[in-house]
């Protein structure tokens, strides 16, 4: 469903603009040419150092649901619960590490540094389906979530985020 808004925003943005914003074709049709569309056609700008222009540039996000998903659906095809299980549990811890960690190998934007949040939802998806835990154990389960997702927001107000704080600026830039 999100595609043809995702193509639209594209076209807008790479076509559209440039053609009524520039007075001069030659430089409006420089901006289209050299546009890097491959890595936006392919989901894979969040992995790269790009400019990410205004408009497209909260894209990133939607470029790592959809290589999640693209992935994702083959792995949870082939493995069992347990197994997946275990990887999704895996990336919900390193996520957050390989992000603290980071010293500028991987962009902000990067899928291994946002993977936990996609993680969490699936983990919690195949232990419903496992129905391994109680009811009494879920509600345990989703104060202790409610709880972590409060430090986290404290961790973020005290610390900032790659995002908001200047330190990070620059490299978003």
């Amino acid at each position: 469903r999100i595609w043809p808004v995702y193509v639209l925003l594209l076209l807008l943005n790479y076509i559209l603009v440039p053609c009524l914003v520039e007075h001069n074709p030659q430089h409006a049709w420089q901006i289209t040419s050299t546009a890097p569309w491959l890595y936006y056609v392919l989901f894979v700008q969040n992995l790269f150092a790009l400019a990410l222009p205004g408009p497209i540039g909260p894209t990133w996000s939607l470029a790592i649901e959809e290589q999640f998903y693209l992935a994702w659906a083959p792995i949870a095809r082939r493995l069992s619960l347990r197994n997946l299980a275990i990887i999704l549990a895996t990336a919900f811890v390193a996520s957050p590490v390989i992000r603290a960690w980071n010293t500028g190998l991987l962009t902000p934007t990067h899928t291994l540094i946002h993977l936990d949040g996609l993680a969490i939802g699936a983990l919690i998806a195949v232990l419903l389906r496992m129905d391994t835990f109680s009811k009494p154990v879920w509600q345990k389960l989703g104060l202790a979530g409610i709880a972590l997702g409060l430090f986290g927001v404290g961790l973020m107000l005290y610390r900032g985020t790659a995002f908001r704080s200047e330190e990070h600026t620059s490299e978003l830039q």
